[in-house]
């Protein structure tokens, strides 16, 4: 018996079916006009009763019915207007004012419920149904709202305070709590941090070193083992890493490279020209001759530019310059090399000044130029280089012209502090850093006379670049470069009144209504606009939107800063779809399409989440200025719907912060 009913046929025939397309989601207070559509197989016409009912968990809510009639094989189709109803109060009420702890993610979905909707068609002869459950979530979101100010030295606390207060838009300024730091403690908390060496190769462990000479500087108490001699074997480790032929390698027992033995040579410098004893580095200096111009090597095998090895080499001036050419090669390169170093360093009327607007080459060259001039050997070092007749004048002449170029070209930041933007960005590398651009620049300025001409101290700007890197250490994740602590030891070196400089941030968690929320912003401002695909011309609301349309929603951002480990959150409304529903990389490169061509700049590029009811954006660096995220949906259920406003905030730093203005509910029309 068994296996006749495996081998038997059978065929279930329903005349009519009943089908309903639900969304995957509402808000309260959500209008759904929930499309039902009955299908008929019969071969006669079919009469009967449509009907909808809405119930909440435990007990119905409402229904609708509708006569209709569903001809031969046809179908037909009905909507009926619903509205989500609402489970949870939504008053603005505030939750948390600690600025200890400021929460890094807000819930844009606290919580939910859930009804179901059961489509029936009832005719004489038979019926059949359908059940589904949409979750409703409340149409109130949790947010912080925060501000922040620099307090420079002498500046009014209290009206700075009244000033930040006032700022407040979403919550009462009194809910929200005070969270303060000096810029010397921003220093002392981040030293210990890299007392001990992330790492065995060399930079980590110079770094380590480095840190720990300063450390016994501030007075800043690191452990019992660093107290006990741990700068010893520290350095012993380090020269460890150093090859027979001179130069360092990144791990002990590597080759050799020109790029790390620059970098050992740099921070050697400085920790030297600080009145720490270091190491004697004639012999990779002679190395880093000798690879410049004696060794055949791949491009790829971690070289230096030619500018680079000038600014380096002139820090050990007094290391005898003993490169001497033997092939013909070897010749036709030193020829070549000599030829543009005097061009680099004493450029003439006819070519200008060069380099244009690419600042820490000009800022590398100056500092070149004044090692150069002051360091015993740097005179016969350029003659070496192919600098003659008259040498000293013509150096101090090509310097002072980098210096007006370099001091017109700091800009104020907000903050009090001035910087200069796009050093060196996008590019990176253990010589091409912001944090090492400006810990150079810093360095240089410092010590530097006002040029002629010029209508700011160069000590001025010098200390203005120390307050911006602090407040950079505040919101981008620098710890991890090599120039990090470059960047500590400049900030170091500054007056009383940078480092008695203190940061002054407000904030406070609250709970409101999706449409009482107003746009506020502390470092971000952050837009939310829709486009019908295809056209520039915004959608405004009450603008037609039909089912079957495309729509393009562009977040619009603009950012005061580079900041670190940035995230977006775009709530989307329970009418549009995705286009691209899988989460995945995000990001255009350099180059940023437009209608008219195309046009290079920094676009971000991160990681893309997509949720059931929102899209997530993940920046680990996201760039200042204004930059432009888009996502394009297919609008999928007719009705009114709303959505949470979009939020922006730097993980890193999370008083940095936006969230944009509520948009009206989208109207969307059935097709």
């Amino acid at each position: 018996m068994h296996n006749a009913l495996i081998e038997s046929e059978m065929v279930v025939s329903i005349p009519v079916k009943v089908s309903l397309v639900e969304p995957r989601f509402l808000y309260e207070g959500d209008v759904y006009d929930a499309a039902v559509t009955v299908s008929s197989i019969s071969d006669k016409p079919v009469s009967g009763t449509l009907v909808l009912v809405l119930s909440e968990p435990g007990k119905p809510v409402s229904s609708q019915m509708v006569p209709v009639t569903v001809q031969p094989g046809a179908s037909v189709s009905h909507r009926f207007r619903i509205t989500a109803p609402s489970f949870i109060p939504s008053d603005l009420s505030v939750i948390s004012g600690s600025s200890s702890v400021i929460p890094s993610s807000s819930s844009v979905i606290p919580s939910e419920a859930s009804v179901s909707l059961k489509a029936i068609f009832r005719a004489d002869a038979f019926s059949d149904a359908v059940q589904v459950t949409v979750p409703v979530y409340p149409s109130a979101q949790t947010l912080t709202e925060a501000h922040s100010a620099v307090l420079l030295d002498g500046m009014d606390r209290d009206a700075l305070l009244q000033h930040l207060r006032s700022q407040f838009v979403n919550l009462p300024a009194s809910a929200a709590t005070l969270r303060e730091i000096t810029v010397l403690d921003m220093v002392r908390d981040a030293i210990p941090s890299h007392v001990e060496p992330q790492g065995k190769d060399v930079l980590s462990l110079s770094e380590a070193w480095y840190v720990s000479l300063l450390a016994s500087r501030l007075g800043v108490v690191i452990s019992s083992e660093a107290a006990g001699g741990v700068e010893k074997s520290l350095l012993q480790k380090i020269l460890s890493c150093r090859n027979a032929d001179g130069g360092f390698g990144w791990f002990e027992g590597m080759h050799s490279s020109p790029a790390i033995t620059a970098v050992m040579l740099e921070r050697m410098a400085k920790l030297r020209d600080r009145g720490f004893e270091v190491p004697e580095m004639t012999s990779a200096v002679k190395y880093l001759d000798t690879m410049q111009f004696g060794a055949e090597r791949p491009y790829w095998c971690g070289g230096i530019s030619d500018a680079q090895y000038l600014h380096v080499r002139a820090l050990y001036a007094n290391v005898p310059f003993q490169v001497k050419a033997v092939s013909e090669t070897d010749k036709k390169r030193f020829k070549t090399f000599t030829k543009w170093a005097k061009d680099y360093l004493t450029p003439g009327k006819k070519d200008g000044r060069g380099l244009q607007g690419r600042i820490l080459e000009k800022s590398r060259r100056l500092l070149t130029l004044r090692n150069l001039l002051e360091r015993e050997g740097g005179i016969a070092l350029a003659q070496a280089w192919g600098v003659s007749l008259g040498t000293r004048a013509k150096l101090e002449k090509s310097m002072q012209a980098d210096l007006l170029s370099l001091v017109e070209y700091a800009v104020a930041h907000p903050s009090g502090g001035c910087y200069y933007p796009n050093a060196v960005m996008p590019w990176r590398g253990l010589m091409e850093s912001e944090a090492y651009a400006h810990a150079l620049l810093c360095d240089l300025l410092s010590s530097s006379v006002i040029p002629s001409g010029a209508s700011v101290s160069p000590a001025a700007i010098a200390d203005g670049i120390r307050l911006w890197l602090m407040l950079q250490k505040e919101t981008q994740h620098w710890d991890t470069e090599p120039a990090y602590i470059d960047a500590i030891t400049s900030i170091l070196d500054g007056s009383q009144a940078v480092l008695n400089t203190r940061v002054l941030a407000l904030s406070g968690t609250y709970r409101a209504p999706f449409k009482d929320i107003k746009a506020a912003g502390n470092g971000f401002k952050l837009e939310r606009k829709f486009y019908k695909e295809g056209t520039d011309v915004e959608l405004k609301p009450g603008d037609p939107v039909a089912v079957g349309d495309k729509i393009v929603v562009k977040y619009k951002i603009w950012n005061g800063e580079n900041r670190s480990f940035v995230r977006l959150t775009a709530g989307r409304e329970a009418s549009l779809q995705p286009v691209q529903q899988l989460s995945g990389h995000v990001g255009y490169g350099f180059i940023r399409p437009l209608r008219s061509g195309f046009v290079w700049g920094f676009v971000p590029q991160g990681y893309r989440n997509v949720k059931a009811s929102a899209t997530e954006y993940y920046f680990d660096s996201y760039p200042e200025e204004d930059t432009e995220l888009t996502e394009t949906f297919y609008v999928q259920q007719a009705g009114r719907f709303q959505a949470p406003v979009v939020e922006i905030e730097s993980l890193y730093a999370p008083h940095y912060r936006a969230n944009s203005a509520y948009h009206p509910a989208l109207t969307v029309a059935g097709r």
